[in-house]
């Protein structure tokens, strides 16, 4: 497995801050890159410490979406049902309510990031394609538009911006077979654009796994995901400074585990490591059921006969759910592991050491993490989500 960290001029682009030529490769890890707990060894644990709760009886909260802290202990949370951004103070005290629905002036139709600065708060839409910068009074200060650069591949999509810069990825075309790649390693590339779009880099490109098949019918493709797959996942900091990726790793006996690259911005390798999550195997009746309903609730049944013929399906559970990436380069990977495939964080602190790991329940996503610290996000039997941030530490 390998990863190449590159820092180059898109062909064509102006030269800028943004355009360095830095070329980094990330080699295969060893045990000497920042390696976590290696097999055998005791992984320390963390308990969470509830600091406060904002609870969605008491505030009418809908569904979460994203969630960040300030500087300050404020605690920004989006609401896309509602089409706008409550923030609380740091004990929980309601503070008001920025934007609304819409394409207007300070509207949403996204909110796909967001960030607590010295200019007030940033926040990114995906859909709008513009960042919209807030005043502490909640008026608009600034409007900036995203322009794609010419150079990117089509098929790359913005992922994440801020007042300065955006970041594409691009995932090449799913096959359409099992001797085509399904199941195999393909290369996505990572790509940080200055926002009016003049300039263009290749941050960093990593090998991850086809986890879908996808055929051409009439005008369109109709596509089938392919059950447990192993799927890279990758995070950034709110900052944008930080870009994370955990890649799943096949471990003998059963076991699971990933590989985490963390890269700056600048292009430079902060973190390399290797982690080992112990056995995790999908029950046999399970995953056997998985596979006999597979045709019938697939919309296309020939991808799904090829899932189960080119031997698609894994026998464990995929060991990473989530990344988070603190604005100090530290990470929080939600993970799967055990025969029931239990959920839970690993800290991994910038350089590869782990802090820890702590359980999780299985409806709670880490949404926002500091080094010690999380905003998770709970759901409770009704569907109400609560934004709780919790402290980390060891257990005794």
């Amino acid at each position: 497995m390998s990863y190449n960290c590159i820092r180059n001029k898109a062909a064509g682009a102006p030269l800028s801050a943004l355009s360095v030529a830095v070329v980094l490769t990330c080699t295969a890890l060893t045990a000497s890159a920042g390696r976590g707990a290696a097999q055998g060894e005791r992984r320390a644990s963390l308990e969470l410490s509830p600091v406060v709760r904002i609870a969605a009886a008491d505030h009418e909260l809908s569904t979460v979406a994203k969630v960040i802290r300030g500087r300050d202990g404020t605690i920004w949370i989006s609401q896309p049902q509602d089409g706008n951004i409550i923030h609380f103070a740091a004990n929980a005290r309601r503070l008001g309510v920025v934007g609304r629905k819409g394409e207007g002036p300070g509207e949403f139709q996204a909110v796909g990031g967001m960030q607590d600065t010295d200019r007030g708060l940033v926040v990114f839409d995906p859909m709008l394609r513009r960042v919209t910068t807030f005043a502490a009074s909640g008026r608009v200060a600034a409007t900036r538009a995203l322009t794609r650069p010419a150079a990117l591949p089509p098929a790359a999509f913005v992922v994440a911006g801020d007042a300065k810069q955006a970041v594409y990825i691009h995932y090449p075309t799913p096959p359409s077979t099992a001797t085509q790649g399904a199941g195999k390693f393909r290369s996505v590339p990572v790509f940080l654009a200055s926002l009016g779009g003049e300039s263009l880099s290749t941050l960093v490109v990593s090998d991850g796994r086809f986890c879908s098949l996808q055929v051409q019918r009439g005008n369109g493709v109709v596509g089938a995901g392919i059950p447990y797959c192993h799927a890279d996942r990758w995070g950034v900091s709110s900052n944008l400074k930080y870009h994370a990726i955990a890649t799943p790793t096949p471990v003998a006996s059963g076991s699971t585990g990933f590989e985490l690259l963390v890269v700056s911005s600048r292009g430079d390798t902060v973190t390399r490591s290797r982690h080992l999550l112990g056995p995790s195997p999908i029950p046999g009746r399970v995953r056997d059921s998985v596979i006999d309903a597979l045709p019938a609730r697939s919309r296309e049944p020939g991808l799904a006969a090829e899932m189960i013929r080119g031997g698609l399906i894994p026998h464990t559970y995929p060991p990473v759910t989530e990344v988070a990436v603190s604005d100090d380069g530290d990470v929080w990977v939600t993970t799967r592991s055990g025969p029931t495939g239990s959920k839970g964080a690993l800290v991994v602190l910038r350089g590869g050491r782990e802090l820890g790991y702590t359980p999780l329940p299985r409806t709670s996503w880490v949404r926002w993490v500091g080094q010690s610290e999380g905003l998770i996000v709970e759901e409770d039997a009704d569907g109400l989500q609560d934004v709780v941030l919790y402290r980390a530490r060891a257990r005794k």
